[in-house]
């Protein structure tokens, strides 16, 4: 199953101008890269921390949402992501703050992939 977190701000900016974003999941890596072509996601922009999932704009979102992917409420979001990296009550928190964590992308700097 694919998923989608709501779009929030989390502090990450493209070419230095806040962006608000949601995060892509599944419940395997290989059902994630799939989805993730057919809305034509790079598989390379795949983030790692502390599971797979890709960073979408909100019209991005809307796409994946469109093809299939579940929208979750911040709150379903995070439950799942907590039984996913089967944490307990207050590692929770943690991750979620690790997987939000800012992201800075900047026009010529790194290729254009977040930081």
């Amino acid at each position: 199953m694919i998923y989608c977190s709501p779009v929030a701000d989390r502090g990450w900016k493209f070419r230095n101008r806040p962006c608000k974003n949601a995060h892509l999941v599944a419940d395997s890596e290989k059902e994630l890269l799939t989805f993730s072509k057919d809305i034509g996601l790079d598989p390379k922009w795949i983030q790692d921390d502390p599971i797979k999932y890709f960073d979408l704009v909100p019209a991005k979102r809307r796409a994946a949402i469109k093809a299939g992917s579940v929208p979750l409420t911040e709150e379903q979001y995070q439950m799942w992501l907590a039984q996913k990296i089967k944490v307990k009550d207050g590692a929770v928190k943690a991750a979620a703050k690790r997987l939000s964590r800012k992201k800075t992308v900047t026009k010529g700097k790194n290729n254009g992939k977040p930081t």
